[in-house]
């Protein structure tokens, strides 16, 4: 069984009862604003993914990590104005592997007309390195105590 459905078999219906607990009564009955909210959320990545390829996309294909302009990367460009940034100058994105398989990806951004310094990448594959002991530390953790 994989993760996302042992979250939604455990982890939310878990929420439900915990929140009883403490007098904030919870259900699952979404209104139909908030279902509409996600959908467009999902659609619009979607969409924006598939007009062209993105650095998360490729780094999540590849083994290493992947260097490039965010000027490129329409995801990258849409992330920042969510958040309400500037557009990123360059862009490092790295996927994080546990067992062959990516648990997730690290990308750090500079500023504006900004580039890495040269041991960038060094300092990033350091961080991913760290990030995978992580993950398998808690891997192991959760194995332990099943």
């Amino acid at each position: 069984m994989g993760s996302s459905t042992q979250v939604a078999l455990f982890v939310a219906p878990l929420l439900v009862f915990v929140a009883l607990l403490f007098g904030n009564p919870m259900d699952l009955a979404f209104t139909a604003f908030e279902v509409a909210a996600v959908a467009l959320g999902v659609g619009v990545v979607t969409v924006i993914s598939l007009e062209s390829p993105s650095l998360l996309g490729e780094a999540f294909q590849r083994a290493g990590i992947l260097r490039g302009s965010a000027a490129k990367d329409p995801l990258q460009r849409e992330i920042a104005e969510y958040l309400g940034l500037s557009a990123p100058g360059e862009v490092l994105v790295a996927p994080v592997r546990l067992h062959d398989q990516v648990v997730n990806l690290l990308c750090i951004w500079t500023g504006a007309g900004e580039r890495f310094p040269d041991d960038a990448l060094q300092t990033l594959m350091e961080l991913v390195q760290g990030a995978a002991a992580a993950y398998r530390a808690l891997a192991e953790r959760t194995k332990r105590q099943q």
